[in-house]
């Protein structure tokens, strides 16, 4: 049985008297006692011999190195010098794939403190084991492991533990080989290949894995190795292994809310015990809400009253509010365990159908509609599985600056971490969560990897169901929208149905009934990416942007873009300037294994002299595609109740896709996003010869503020002005204004462009800009910008920025990581531009510099932060 809480135990110390009649809080508690395995442990290669499993490891002979758990074996022969960086280069990464097929062991001792534990159970757990692997401690042999999505947990309470130099080993086994009687019968079936790529339908381990296009390299790079953490637990004879949180009602200022506790009683079945629950805030003295149940079953059903309750709310829409929940157990008037967690009080509905018979796809949180600007999360790391909390609290930071208020976690990634979740409910971000199953056939007709199946599918929803932001389950990844397309040719049927038609919502259903559920995504009509019901993947040409989709689940627009030379030198040791000389894409091409992309489609930039210079031009080919595809979806479908963009970050140093590079630097295509998922956006656009401009609000409250149009050429000469006063309801579209007939009197299509901007009490809320050209062919002059800094705290400047002429394109930069507030934008003279920086990390150097830059202008501002 497993104890599913994945927040550290908190020490209750609120003044109150115990409704059992028992000891006040204040008096002793049986907490669980957790020993920390983590840090550095030793690996070494490992060959067993046939017909050598569950037998213990033969250690002599081995070459150990030091390995960090949680981790990965690639990094560990990295540090230990005995294996090139796998992400430099094609060779270098089809040199490492012996690593994740082979075998090896990881080894590490640990003292264990016996005192109080007669009565006591022990437990090891796991997390992210990646993937086969056998345990074995003090030479007895505990359990095994075949799944990475899960949590294992073996009860080693009768094994002699000792007082220190405990050894604890776990034997991990190469990927392949653990499945390779599977191979014969899923190559006839499911219609894969024997090599990495087929081998994702048959290893439950992080799906993107085996894919090439993870790293672009022109070839799989696969983990192995223990990603997640390693702990001793020691609990009470009789102690809650898991419970269920659900705000059942929420009317009339009242909250009620049912906890379910499940109870392991370790032979003593029959025993009554009684489980009270308490709601409390840090800034009360006296709990909200406190009740007590008893049971002499598993599972203690608490019901509470919570008083005008203070709801979490996502992001734009009130404050993530969060309580601590309090589960303690008593016999006979005494406490013997006790559990607290933090939670929030939500009720989530989806949509499909409005009152009238129309079809729709919205979520309703707390019974108030909300419209999702989301991101595709993607394991940070390419190899590991987990990273530090700075490492996410830097992400998010970048998702909130970006005004999004959902993340996918979708089927090709990992279930994320403890601390990533914790911090998206204290920022308000909801989380879509999918079985993780991505892109391709899977084994249904296999009873063993239908019954693993189903006890992953249970851990996932344990794991996830009691977070806040939790907001829907998904089957998965697009393995509907495969066979609809016939992706996988020459099969009889849709191998793999039966894990999002049958496991996911059976499991759903029973474990967590009160978050809405989807087979799969994109889902809905009679082929799966309809734009007139469910959610779609709005892939492919620049036309699907127009077919006014109900939601927007993926986005891209055929354009591709790779992470900044910074990244590339920091992930790679791959320096942009070793490729500057002519016929530089050759030696590219050897060293990636990537083809020189050469069409471009939105800007028309063809600067490719160097690789520097070709990096910048995918750059803004990405920024373009995504900005103006984006702002239609936003501004111009009415239908259309969210966008989630894919993904928000690059998995790889040289994954196309993503508007934060690999190593965590916002780019371009970032910028873009944020500008769209602003709270107020204006946007202007041709329409035959009408120019239009439209807008979204998706505040809750009406804008009401002037609208101002300039219509200038390239030296900043102001050719017409319109100024009018403007009203936006909340809408994620509205008609703001037309002007009939005007394209007509555009003389010289390369020199003029139209400015717009929303003022709302002289403060700018939205701004945008109408070429009527491809970029490139906009005829800017030489002009200067002039940029004013003022320092406001240690890591926060504020730019002014001014121009003379028009500037159709500010990219600013840095030489370490930071935040700003807005870039890549327009400007004309007599408007002032007034941005944010941030450092998202302290300076890799003393002294930060910071480049302000105008595209195909000489113009160019250093500065020193």
């Amino acid at each position: 049985m497993l104890m599913w809480s994945s927040r550290g135990l908190a020490t209750f110390e609120i003044a109150h008297k115990s409704k059992t009649g028992g000891a006040d809080k204040g008096g002793a508690v049986q907490e669980t006692r957790r020993i920390d395995l983590d840090g550095i442990w030793k690996v070494a290669s490992y060959e067993p011999a046939a017909g050598d499993e569950r037998v213990y490891p033969q250690l002599d002979g081995l070459e150990w190195i030091k390995a960090t758990v949680p981790g990965a074996i690639p990094y560990d022969l990295i540090a230990a010098g005995k294996l090139t960086n796998p992400l430099q280069s094609k060779r270098a990464a089809e040199a490492a794939a012996w690593v994740a097929q082979g075998d090896w062991i990881y080894a590490t001792t640990f003292p264990f403190d016996n005192q109080e534990t007669a009565s006591s159970r022990v437990y090891i757990q796991l997390r992210e084991v990646d993937t086969f692997a056998d345990i074995w401690m003090n030479g007895v042999f505990v359990g095994e492991t075949a799944n990475m999505y899960r949590v294992y947990r073996f009860d080693i309470g009768n094994l002699p533990l000792k007082p220190t130099d405990n050894e604890l080993l776990i034997h991990i086994k190469g990927h392949y080989r653990m499945v390779e009687h599977m191979v014969p019968e899923a190559e006839r079936k499911l219609a894969i290949d024997r090599d990495s790529r087929g081998y994702k339908s048959l290893v439950r381990r992080y799906q993107r894995g085996f894919a090439v296009s993870l790293l672009n390299l022109g070839t799989p790079v696969i983990s192995i190795g223990i990603g997640g953490s390693v702990e001793i637990q020691v609990c009470p004879e009789i102690y809650i292994t898991d419970y269920h949180l659900v705000t059942t009602i929420l009317s009339d200022g009242t909250a009620k809310v049912r906890v379910e506790a499940d109870i392991s009683k370790d032979g003593n079945e029959a025993e009554e015990v009684t489980a009270e629950a308490l709601l409390w805030r840090d800034d009360r003295q006296q709990p909200e809400a406190t009740e007590a149940a008893a049971t002499t079953g598993s599972q203690a059903v608490v019901e509470l009253s919570v008083q005008n309750p203070r709801l979490w709310w996502p992001r734009g829409y009130g404050e993530p509010n969060l309580y601590n929940l309090t589960i303690s157990l008593y016999r006979s008037g005494a406490m013997i365990h006790t559990i607290t967690e933090r939670v929030g009080l939500k009720q989530v509905d989806l949509v499909q159908r409005l009152e009238n018979g129309r079809k729709t796809f919205f979520f309703r949180v707390n019974r108030k509609r909300v419209y999702v600007r989301g991101g595709n999360l993607v394991p940070i790391d390419a190899l590991q599985a987990k990273v530090p909390k700075s490492v996410y609290r830097r992400m998010l930071r970048l998702v909130t600056n970006a005004n999004m208020n959902m993340l996918r976690i979708w089927g090709g990634g990992l279930p994320e971490h403890p601390d990533f979740l914790d911090l998206c409910e204290e920022m308000g971000i909801m989380i879509w969560q999918e079985y993780f199953y991505h892109s391709t056939t899977y084994p249904d007709y296999d009873t063993e990897f239908m019954a693993e199946a189903e006890r992953e599918a249970i851990d996932v929803v344990r794991y996830m169901r009691n977070r806040a932001c939790l907001t829907l389950l998904s089957g998965g990844n697009e393995q509907q929208e495969g066979w609809d397309k016939n992706w996988w040719k020459a099969i009889d049927r849709f191998y793999g149905e039966k894990l999002i038609n049958e496991v996911g919502p059976r499991v759903s259903g029973l474990y967590a009934p009160e978050i809405p559920y989807i087979p799969n995504s994109p889902h809905g009509g009679k082929w799966s990416q309809s734009p007139v019901e469910g959610d779609t993947h709005t892939w492919g040409n620049f036309y699907n942007a127009t077919k006014d989709p109900q939601f927007v689940t993926e986005t891209c627009w055929n354009q591709q873009s790779y992470s900044r030379p910074e990244t590339l030198k920091e992930a790679m040791g791959l320096d942009v300037n070793d490729f500057s000389e002519p016929g530089w894409y050759k030696k590219w091409e050897e060293v990636t294994g990537l083809r020189f992309i050469s069409n471009t489609l939105y800007s028309e930039y063809h600067d490719v002299g160097s690789l520097r210079d070709y990096l910048h031009v995918l750059e803004i080919e990405h920024h373009q595609a995504d900005y103006f595809a984006l702002s239609m979806l936003r501004t111009r479908s009415s239908s259309c109740n969210g966008i989630i963009y894919w993904p928000l970050n690059k998995p790889g140093p040289l994954f196309v896709f993503g508007g934060i590079d690999y190593l965590g630097r916002p780019m371009m295509p970032y910028y873009a996003v944020q500008k769209v998922f602003s709270d107020v956006l204006v946007h202007v656009y041709r329409d035959v010869d009408d120019i239009r401009i439209v807008g979204s609000n998706l505040t809750s409250q009406v804008v009401s503020g002037s609208l101002r149009i300039s219509h200038v050429n390239a030296k900043g000469h102001l050719l017409g002005r319109w100024e009018v006063p403007v009203s936006m309801e909340p809408a994620n579209s509205i008609r703001l204004f037309d002007i009939e007939g005007y394209y007509e009197r555009i003389i010289d299509r390369t020199d003029e462009m139209i400015y717009v901007e929303l003022t709302v009490g002289g403060q700018t809320l939205s701004h945008d800009a109408l070429y009527f050209c491809p970029l490139s062919e906009y005829n800017v002059l030489a002009c200067q910008i002039d940029c004013r800094v003022e320092r406001i705290t240690e890591d926060s400047w504020d730019l002014e920025l001014e121009t003379h002429g028009v500037v159709k394109l500010v990219d600013i930069r840095a030489d370490s990581r930071i935040l700003l507030s807005e870039n890549c934008f327009s400007m004309i003279p007599g408007v002032t531009k007034r941005v944010r920086v941030t450092l998202l990390e302290a300076p890799l150097t003393r002294e930060t510099r910071l480049t302000v830059s105008a595209l195909d202008n000489p113009c160019t501002v250093n500065l020193v932060l």
